[in-house]
């Protein structure tokens, strides 16, 4: 089975089948993004890179706060319900569920508080600005303007 049940990844680091579960799930994520659009939990998060996080990180600082977000699009909300109803659980709380329990930042001033790498100085606008041209953001499921990306970074 390649459902990988909560909180395996973080007991073991070491285990070999939970690292290829893991592997696996980005795999079909990559397939997944290769078909449609990302959004802007995307063009926020590509705007870290000149900080140092991953990738990975990054996405996982905004994914709660942007599907919340979408979800005030009254299609978002049914589809993301129906989702949710099948997997028996608030995908938003799950993800900082995963973040709390592998001591990840749950918003981006959380990991800001942290300490950055790199020299750049953290400037909401421009972060927000540069966002908002993203290729991602035009696939938004909903329409953004730079003062609510600018809120992702505040917030």
């Amino acid at each position: 089975m390649w459902i990988i049940p909560w909180p395996t990844p973080w007991r073991d680091e070491g285990d070999a089948t939970t690292v290829i579960q893991l592997q696996f799930a980005a795999h079909l994520a990559g397939m997944v993004q290769n078909q449609c659009g990302v959004g802007i939990c995307h063009s926020l998060a590509h705007q870290l890179a000149r900080f140092g996080v991953a990738h990975g990180e990054a996405n996982g600082i905004f994914l709660a706060p942007v599907l919340e977000f979408n979800r005030a699009d009254a299609k978002v909300a049914q589809r993301l319900d129906q989702l949710e109803s099948l997997l028996g659980f608030a995908i938003a709380e799950r993800v900082r569920e995963f973040q709390r329990g592998g001591g990840l930042a749950q918003n981006f001033r959380d990991w800001f508080a942290r300490g950055v790498s790199g020299e750049m100085a953290l400037d909401p606008e421009a972060l927000a600005g540069d966002a908002l041209v993203d290729v991602c953001t035009r696939f938004n499921p909903r329409n953004v303007v730079v003062d609510e990306l600018i809120q992702f970074y505040n917030s």
